[in-house]
């Protein structure tokens, strides 16, 4: 956790413990430090174990000077959860492709493929239960599905019709599932992702397989209208679609040939694309409340090192960050921000 404390005298101390009883001059919990008027320091503090399902832990701090004076109180709390595994289908080989949300109500929606039947399929526990649904079953269907929730809590998945190669977009908006072609110019879809904008207009991004281009859809001016963002060759894989507070676009995803992690925005008026850095490999992005980026991406290629990697220009320029180096990481990302708490418990 980060500490900070001010004293003329000079803070020579601080006791971290769970109990909100002022500590005395000679309790345990005291740990001491350089006598300054100005104090500062990232510490660890283990959290006592105990508690069944969702447990609220508290730390309190104080401080001390010199002068033997005890402050005041400050302290911070985080929930610590429980996980629990459920099985929700296992009706055959199935649980491809998910992808998950949560709505304002904090039930959840999944989508995934039925590897089975190769249909597309939705589970929720909005009722309280799970409850599961075949939404399209016609020819092949379901592969690298996305989901997103609108502010009225009705779900949009994009996906994939393999059998016919089109960018597909299904929704429960009228109060029964209908789907649409999106995109049928090819081999379109296989890299999907899709984003709902404040307005609950809809926005996907996805992979042109016959030209090997990155393209974007959206119905924001009432009807459907498809564009090629990147040209380039090889470019498109791995996207990933966020919507910022001002209803801006912004995609991350690959550059193949070149092997770099790029980025599309139109938070300018009009599309322009950049080449952040190295990898780009199965890319997941998101906005925070500045309207500042986040992607986590790898830069796992054959006779490469696999590395999970985190970029964002949240201080303004492209940062770049090695969270993971130890594994094989090639595989789908996500990302999510939580909010900013004054104190951070390890």
């Amino acid at each position: 956790m980060a500490l900070s404390a001010t004293d003329n005298v000079g803070v020579t101390g601080y006791c971290a413990k769970e109990s909100s009883t002022t500590p005395s001059g000679n309790d345990s919990c005291w740990t001491s430090v350089t006598s300054t008027t100005s104090y500062s320091g990232s510490v660890s503090f283990t959290l006592s174990s105990g508690g069944v399902g969702d447990n609220t832990k508290t730390v309190y701090v104080w401080f001390r000077d010199s002068a033997g004076n005890i402050s005041a109180s400050e302290s911070s709390s985080i929930i610590l959860s429980v996980w629990t595994i459920s099985t929700i289908d296992s009706t055959g080989d199935t649980g491809y492709y998910t992808s998950i949300k949560a709505d304002s109500n904090n039930k959840l929606h999944i989508s995934y493929q039925d590897g089975t039947n190769a249909d597309l399929k939705y589970t929720t526990n909005v009722s309280g239960t799970w409850i599961t649904y075949t939404i399209d079953n016609t020819g092949s269907v379901g592969q690298l599905s996305s989901l997103a929730v609108d502010s009225n809590n009705k779900v949009h998945i994009s996906y994939q019709d393999y059998t016919n190669g089109n960018l597909m977009y299904i929704t429960n908006v009228s109060g029964s599932w209908t789907k649409s072609i999106i995109d049928s110019t090819g081999w379109m879809g296989h890299l999907t992702s899709i984003a709902v904008d404040a307005n609950n207009k809809i926005h996907i991004s996805y992979y042109d397989g016959n030209n090997r281009h990155l393209k974007y859809a959206t119905n924001v001016s009432g009807a459907w209208i498809n564009s090629t963002l990147d040209y380039a060759d090889y470019t498109g894989g791995g996207n990933s679609i966020a919507i910022d507070l001002n209803n801006k676009v912004h995609i991350s995803y690959w550059d193949y040939n070149n092997f770099k992690l790029k980025y599309a925005t139109n938070t300018s008026g009009t599309w322009e694309l950049s080449t952040i850095g190295n990898g780009g490999v199965n890319t997941a992005i998101a906005t925070d409340s500045n309207n500042r980026i986040h992607i986590v991406d790898d830069s796992s290629l054959s006779g490469l090192k696999s590395e999970l990697k985190y970029t964002t220009n949240a201080s303004g320029t492209w940062i770049t960050y090695i969270i993971d180096s130890s594994a094989d990481l090639r595989a789908t990302k996500s990302i999510t921000l939580d909010t900013t708490v004054p104190m951070l418990l390890k």
